[in-house]
């Protein structure tokens, strides 16, 4: 699942990680994004003009779909990425 929060905005250095097929370690695949980072891909999506994001000040959706899943491919996550990201943060 995708999702972010207008809220989560307020979180110093917020990271925020989203895991699919986690009940199968072996197809799992980790993405995390800073807030902004994330912002970024609810702006271009239709995200940020949904009832949901303007109403609620959120925004899901569960199944990606290719595009969404080629704008997250810069952020999936390996070992050496892990560092990577939790240095840029610190």
């Amino acid at each position: 699942m995708f999702s972010l929060y207008k809220k989560e905005s307020r979180v110093p250095r917020l990271l925020v990680a989203y895991v699919w097929h986690a009940k199968a370690p072996k197809d799992s695949e980790v993405y995390a994004l800073t807030y902004d980072e994330a912002l970024q891909i609810v702006k271009n999506k239709p995200y940020s003009t949904s009832k949901s994001w303007i109403d609620e000040g959120g925004y899901s959706v569960t199944h990606a779909g290719a595009e969404l899943k080629e704008m997250l491919k810069p952020y999936k996550m390996t070992t050496e990425r892990w560092q990577e990201k939790l240095q840029a943060i610190g």
